[in-house]
């Protein structure tokens, strides 16, 4: 049996520019980011619980076998993203866009 280690992070930034990030199996809860730009970015088996994002622009970020719970998305753009076997759960969207995102999801 594989043992895997599971990250628990716990943020809140305003502005920020995050660009070619990639996230494998980590734990990102209550974490907010306001007004931030994400791109070109690539998170697998990534679960956000409880997270804010106001005002972001995501470009170009997959997202992989992702669970977002309890997330409030509010005024916030997802644009040219992939959404691989991602769940959402419990969350919020209010005055929020995916233009030319794709969202995938495999049949067992």
């Amino acid at each position: 049996m594989q043992n895997t280690e599971i990250t628990r992070e716990i943020r809140a930034d305003r502005y920020l520019k995050i660009s070619e990030e990639n996230l494998k199996m980590k734990v990102l809860e209550n974490q907010t980011l306001a007004g931030s730009i994400l791109q070109f970015s690539h998170y697998e088996k990534v679960v956000f619980s409880h997270c804010e994002f106001y005002a972001c622009e995501f470009t170009g970020i997959v997202f992989d076998n992702c669970i977002f719970e309890n997330c409030k998305i509010e005024f916030s753009h997802f644009k040219y993203c992939h959404f691989l076997n991602c769940s959402f759960v419990n969350c919020t969207w209010t005055a929020s866009s995916t233009p030319e995102s794709q969202f995938h999801s495999e049949v067992a």
